[in-house]
């Protein structure tokens, strides 16, 4: 098991260690062998968290991703970038939202970063960090309506949803492509918690 992370957008402000750290003493708390653990205490997002571990274990070529459930889906469009020979798959907790979200970060903060999750998803592929991935409309018009309301604190600097909606870019700026990823038809049903994806 490799636990990855420094200090991201939001342990930077929870913890004084890396949060690769604090994983790894929540995974001995819950019975795994200090042996089986491997720390990576440097990556500060998505995509390090895929190189640093890709730099620590080349010679594997399959890989379960644990991560939150707001996140599998921006995992599963970095690896195919950060770690292309893999057979990786996504999974995460089986959280039910609203009810079981973190109360160190609260509901509104988790608001927070799905938007900032939904920009990254649109942004990223542009600047070669993640596959293109189709965000259907809808969606866009949430995140849309909820940074109107303030859902802000998780943005990207150049983000598309600070712009005015006939300023955004829809061709090009990762909304709609030809490359898609299809997460629908490979869904992990195995002993994970369903959630996962498979590439």
């Amino acid at each position: 098991m490799v636990i990855t992370g420094n200090r991201g957008n939001w342990t930077q402000h929870l913890w004084k260690v890396p949060e690769a750290l604090v994983f790894k003493e929540r995974a001995l708390a819950n019975g795994v062998e200090a042996e089986r653990i491997v720390v990576e205490d440097q990556a500060g997002n998505l995509g390090e968290n895929v190189a640093f571990v890709r730099r620590l274990a080349p010679d594997i070529s399959r890989a379960t991703f644990v991560t939150k459930p707001n996140s599998v889906l921006r995992v599963s469009l970095t690896v195919p970038v950060q770690w292309p020979e893999i057979t990786a798959f996504v999974d995460a907790p089986p959280l039910a939202f609203p009810d079981e979200v973190s109360n160190v970060i609260g509901l509104f903060g988790v608001i927070h970063e799905m938007v900032g999750d939904i920009d990254r998803v649109i942004q990223y592929p542009a600047e070669g960090f993640q596959v293109p991935y189709p965000v259907p409309s809808e969606i866009v018009q949430a995140c849309t309506f909820l940074v109107s309301e303030g859902f802000d604190q998780h943005l990207l600097t150049n983000s598309s949803f600070r712009l005015a909606p006939a300023e955004r870019v829809r061709d090009g700026g990762g909304i709609e492509s030809s490359e898609r990823i299809d997460i629908t038809g490979d869904i992990d049903r195995g002993e994970g918690t369903g959630n996962g994806i498979h590439r």
